[in-house]
């Protein structure tokens, strides 16, 4: 009986030097979690300090973007406005009107680069307010196609509106939308050599959404730079971008517009190939028969659609430059 007391107490004693041990064990890993908590809450207040650096940074690059572009505006429109004066009043020898091309050529570049730089800071800023409205895609297809027929011709491209097209109405910001199209365009005339084509079409997917595309085949680009040329200030080759005179911005632009109607955008290019830029918006933006009354306004400063597009040999509709 003895030793079966003296038993159990050895394996007493046992127990409790290993509950001691654990309880060692466990002191410790709560004081290494506290040192963990102390220097994750020490982590959080840095990055949480960090993030509110970063904001009043991008606060002050949206407001320098705002305000430098405002700045740019007016003497890019003056160069303009004195440069169509010139081109009309004065008699000049062929080299002077060589110059006066290159000036308002210039001139027109640098403002399309501050048009954008003012579109990024208000999308930053979160000051663009959307104005929907139902917008009849065949109409403002075909008179967006018109808006950039004097470029196209001037490349020697042809931009055609796709006449097999599902007819469709597509509620959304007409201002963004119209942004977005010519955006598209102009890219793809920039990067097609001339004698190329441009076209742009659109269908309703299975699922409702509506797939806007814009076709060319221009020189393509790798899939890397297909990537790049998605963010801002982004350039392909940079060869080809000092060539085509790119600002990194078009495609970016338009990327954010469409994610602001619930959409996105997306690029399909090989070098030598051309390149299909498609924009999706979500279904339930779609309706499939356009309403007649339905009308998209203009985007204050555009010009209208000039004449009625051209009607290539097959095609029900069509709006073509070249």
């Amino acid at each position: 009986m003895v030793e079966e007391v003296q038993q159990q107490n050895q394996e007493l004693l046992r127990t409790l030097d290993e509950l001691r041990v654990r309880q060692e064990d466990l002191e410790r890993v709560n004081r290494e979690l506290e040192d963990t908590n102390r220097g994750v809450v020490a982590l959080y207040a840095e990055l949480e300090e960090r993030a509110d650096h970063l904001r009043r940074a991008d606060d002050l690059k949206t407001r320098f973007l705002s305000n430098m572009t405002h700045e740019f505006r007016t003497p890019v429109n003056s160069i303009l406005a004195l440069t169509g004066l010139l081109e009309e009043r004065i008699d000049r020898a062929p080299d002077q009107k060589d110059e006066l091309f290159y000036i308002r050529k210039s001139a027109q570049q640098l403002s399309d680069l501050v048009d954008d730089l003012l579109d990024i800071a208000k999308v930053e800023a979160g000051k663009w307010e959307m104005e929907e409205a139902p917008v009849p895609l065949p109409d403002f297809a075909v008179s967006t196609a018109q808006m950039v027929r004097e470029r196209a011709r001037a490349s020697r491209i042809t931009v055609a509106v796709d006449a097999g097209a599902e007819a469709a109405t597509l509620r959304a910001d007409p201002r963004l939308l119209r942004q977005i199209l010519l955006n598209l365009i102009i890219n793809s005339i920039k990067f097609t050599e001339p004698g190329g084509r441009v076209s742009l079409g659109w269908s309703v997917r299975d699922n409702g959404a509506l797939a806007l595309e814009v076709r060319d085949n221009g020189v393509g680009m790798s899939p890397e730079d297909a990537k790049r040329v998605l963010q801002p200030f982004g350039r392909g080759s940079a060869l080809l971008a000092r060539a085509r005179h790119d600002t990194g911005l078009g495609l970016p632009l338009c990327k954010r517009f469409a994610e602001m109607h619930g959409g996105t955008l997306e690029i399909a290019s090989a070098l030598g190939h051309g390149t299909a830029v498609t924009v999706v918006f979500p279904a339930q933006r779609v309706a499939t028969a356009a309403p007649a009354e339905a009308a998209a306004p203009e985007r204050e400063g555009e010009a209208a659609p000039v004449g009625e597009p051209a009607v290539e040999p097959g095609a029900k509709r069509s709006a073509v430059a070249a």
